[in-house]
């Protein structure tokens, strides 16, 4: 193949589909494009590069001539989906990386189901079995997560884990996965445990309203203050003109038979009707291993309760 120095185009697109060379990588493909010149062609369509961005800085910084191979697609997805698939066969990433690569690829397989399923839709005017032919054959949004996972070789667990870390942790965490010093696991047990008190200290508290932090952060039993709306509102009773004496003691009778609750049985109630609430609000949107982490905090915390009351009955 003739080498010279091509005068490319790059698509921005395409480039960031690649996890950027460590500086260790970066060195040796330099010096060895400097010593042996660029023995691989990069590989292009109709003048965009698809394959060979490094290589393609290097040889133009240092004046360096290279080949080409031209390559076509049958679409732009389908093109993104070459380099994702290159570039994990090709080099030596860590599973953090693998999913950086695949993760950027599930809007647009969405996308795509998303088009089959109304193709599926639209044959089903024209008979039933068409339909069902079609219907079985249109991916759904599980089955592209389960196709992102087995692209990049790991886990559907994993994949969401990585997902979660590149949305919310710090450049510093992810270049420690990219080097493969932290587990994605361990990354996502310490993101877990912090989030939480990050965003009860980054909320404002509202003037005039009580600041409440997440339940589970600390002893539901501990450190609890009732909110100002469920102070007693003192009232008169208002007392009809014919109100007797019997039925005055009639009433007091029936209130007499009635167990009434204690009120520090009422704080207790309120503090469960708190601790549900909250609850419910914490579980929306969680994955179910996220769920029984949940579950595992909650039976504790009521056996530990129960325990406390038995406990003091004894004593006292």
């Amino acid at each position: 193949m003739e080498k010279q120095l091509y005068e490319l185009k790059v698509d921005p697109d395409f480039a960031n589909l690649i996890p950027p060379l460590q500086e260790n990588e970066l060195s040796m493909l330099t010096e060895s494009i400097l010593a042996n010149g660029c023995e691989m062609p990069l590989v292009v369509c109709h003048g965009v590069i698809v394959d060979g961005h490094n290589r393609y800085r290097i040889c133009h910084e240092n004046g360096v001539p290279f080949a080409i191979e031209e390559k076509e697609f049958d679409s732009r997805e389908a093109a993104e989906v070459w380099i994702v698939r290159n570039q994990l066969g090709r080099r030596n990433l860590s599973d953090f990386q693998r999913c950086e690569l695949v993760l950027p690829l599930e809007e647009r397989l969405k996308a795509e189901a998303q088009a089959a399923k109304k193709r599926a839709i639209s044959i089903s005017r024209r008979g039933e079995n068409d339909f069902e032919m079609v219907q079985n054959s249109a991916p759904s949004q599980n089955k592209t997560r389960d196709a992102l996972s087995k692209l990049a070789g790991v886990s559907h667990d994993t994949l969401g884990k990585a997902k979660k870390i590149m949305e919310s942790a710090d450049e510093e965490t992810k270049d420690r996965l990219r080097r493969g010093e932290l587990s994605i696991h361990r990354a996502y047990t310490e993101l877990a445990q912090t989030k939480p008190q990050m965003e009860a200290d980054a909320a404002e508290p509202v003037e005039g309203k009580t600041e409440y932090r997440s339940l589970l952060t600390k002893p539901i039993f501990e450190h609890y203050e009732p909110p100002a709306y469920m102070e007693p509102i003192p009232f008169e009773p208002v007392v009809p003109p014919d109100f007797s004496s019997a039925d005055e003691a009639d009433e007091a009778d029936e209130a007499a038979a009635v167990p009434q609750a204690s009120p520090a049985a009422e704080r207790v109630r309120e503090m469960g009707q708190l601790f549900l609430d909250g609850l419910g609000e914490t579980l929306e949107g969680l994955e179910r291993g996220d769920v029984e982490q949940v579950l595992a905090i909650v039976e504790d915390i009521g056996e530990k309760a129960v325990q406390t009351a038995k406990r003091y009955l004894k004593e006292h």
